[in-house]
């Protein structure tokens, strides 16, 4: 992201400097623009060049963004892992492409970079605009019409590129988060038998919180998409169009929105940062969230589950729900009998908060142990996100959990659940508390 914001800031400074580097000698300049000129050659030359090297730029930064969005949630490939083996030699690739073609465009075409009546800066064009056509006897002083071939050769490989891993990256991201539903739904109508009906409503929960989420993913792909689309498709539509001159309408639509690209980045990340804190504050308004992301970013609560689903919701056995965690995962329990894992550090949706211990008003009639549990893991459930899995068949087949006594439920919980003090990270106040009560 600092790479394309780099990238970004050299092409929006190099266009918002305008006409400020054309030459501004009357024999030099053919043209009236509104703005002041101040420069030379030289100077219209580094303008077009920076523009058009920082375009490349973005799109190939883009593109190892789009990767590591991929990689990291489809695959889920560390960010250590990716920056060692994806992004460093993509950056070094990136830098050595966009050397080499400025080096062949530079030696190759010296002077094609000129003031043009299309735009208001300099760019690729001949000089003036036009000269050595078949219906125009306009000399040429810089340049020629005829190598405008080389800049369209040059830019829609890259460009097309660029789309193709756009579109890739996120169909992938939208199937793997749409495979991740339809199991969550898939597990909740094989568990319905279970007849409890706090599970039940848990499950419902979750479901709920995951469709949520997948409407999100789904929304952002198409944002992103959306926002390439407007970045570059007036270029295209330039570049593809012989008569461009005459449709001053599509000029101006490029002049506004190809150096957009990061304004829109920056308005996809904040509104998902808006989301997802109002989802833990909803009493909090959007200037207050935008204050608190801009000026107090460590502070922020947020509803961590929304943001990454398939981190946090995995279904399958114990070794698939291990394989599809990150290697640095915090993982401080594990429940190896009833296949679900516990994740500390993340605070649970406003959905499933009334979830995180058994109610007293269960259907059972000594509820004591289950009070005990409550009391003894309750700070830890505060900041704890459920991934629910199946329960695997031996033990339900075996143990008739649905049909369980406080007993023989208190049994299997003290075998499955072995909670530890320094794993559930409970303090030493909370610890001997529980202790006395124990006594």
């Amino acid at each position: 992201m600092f790479v394309y914001s780099v990238f970004d800031f050299m092409f929006s400074l190099a266009i918002a400097l305008t006409t400020i580097p054309m030459p501004s000698g009357e024999d030099e300049m053919i043209y009236e623009f509104g703005g002041p000129s101040y420069g030379n050659v030289s100077t219209c030359t580094i303008q077009g060049y920076v523009i058009l090297i920082s375009a490349f730029g973005l799109l190939a930064s883009a593109s190892i963004l789009y990767i590591y969005y991929c990689s990291s949630i489809v695959f889920k490939m560390p960010q250590e892992k990716f920056a060692k083996q994806v992004e460093r030699p993509s950056y070094i690739l990136t830098i050595t492409t966009m050397v080499a073609y400025s080096l062949i465009l530079f030696l190759k075409y010296p002077d094609m970079v000129n003031p043009t009546p299309i735009s208001p800066y300099c760019s690729w064009d001949s000089y003036p605009h036009g000269c050595a056509d078949n219906d125009n006897e306009l000399v040429c002083l810089r340049g020629n019409s005829k190598d405008q071939n080389v800049l369209v050769l040059m830019i829609l490989p890259p460009l097309t590129c660029s789309f193709l891993i756009l579109l890739v990256s996120m169909t992938m991201i939208l199937y793997n988060h749409s495979k991740h539903l339809k199991a969550l739904r898939k597990a909740r109508k094989e568990q319905s038998d279970m007849h409890c009906e706090i599970e039940e409503s848990m499950q419902l929960a979750i479901v709920e919180e995951a469709s949520i989420t997948s409407k999100k993913v789904t929304s952002q792909a198409i944002a992103y998409i959306l926002s390439f689309l407007l970045t570059w498709i007036f270029l295209v539509l330039k570049l593809a169009l012989k008569d461009m001159n005459d449709l001053r309408s599509l000029d101006v639509l490029r002049l506004i929105f190809q150096p957009s690209q990061g304004i829109f980045h920056l308005i996809i990340f904040l509104w998902q940062k808006v989301d997802a804190v109002r989802r833990c504050n909803p009493e909090f308004s959007t200037t207050k969230i935008l204050m608190v992301i801009i000026c107090h970013p460590n502070e922020l609560e947020e509803d961590r589950p929304i943001s990454n689903l398939t981190e946090l919701i995995e279904l399958g056995t114990n070794s698939n729900i291990s394989s599809a965690l990150p290697a640095d995962a915090n993982l401080p329990i594990i429940s190896s009998d009833l296949g679900f894992r516990i994740y500390k550090d993340i605070k649970i949706p406003p959905k499933l908060t009334k979830y995180r211990g058994i109610k007293e008003e269960s259907d059972h009639e000594d509820s004591s142990f289950f009070q005990q549990q409550e009391e003894s893991i309750d700070s830890l459930f505060l900041h704890t996100s459920l991934s629910l899995a199946r329960i695997p068949e031996d033990v339900e087949s075996s143990t008739g959990f649905q049909d369980l006594s406080v007993g023989e439920f208190s049994s299997l919980n003290s075998r499955s659940l072995r909670l530890k003090a320094s794993d559930v990270d409970i303090g030493e106040n909370d610890h001997e508390e529980e202790q006395v009560e124990k006594k």
